[in-house]
């Protein structure tokens, strides 16, 4: 992976961790104020932007769409990640039993 891409990856990856900041700041609840949820809603949403990254080079989307992709993405925070395995299952036919282990 060359540097561009790297970089690239680094931005989607802070998109989507402004993301989840701004969510866990606009919410009223105190408990969300704390460092810990801040600082694993961060975590959450690097990987989340980072999945973005990857899904958005794999369907060759425009870059300011991928761009605003990673920063939903963190605003929407693990749903974001469940939407994305909903979608990987369907297309590789993979079922919840399978992954479950059933």
């Amino acid at each position: 992976m060359g540097a561009e891409k790297i970089f690239t990856l680094i931005i989607h990856s802070l998109l989507a961790i402004l993301g989840t900041a701004a969510r866990q700041l606009q919410q009223k609840d105190k408990q969300a104020m704390k460092l810990v949820f801040l600082l694993s809603g961060c975590f959450i949403a690097a990987f989340t932007g980072i999945m973005v990254f990857f899904l958005a080079a794999a369907l060759n989307l425009d870059s300011n769409l991928a761009y605003a992709a990673a920063g939903i993405s963190g605003w929407i925070g693990p749903q974001a990640l469940d939407g994305i395995a909903s979608i990987i299952k369907r297309i590789t036919g993979i079922s919840t039993n399978d992954v479950d282990g059933q």
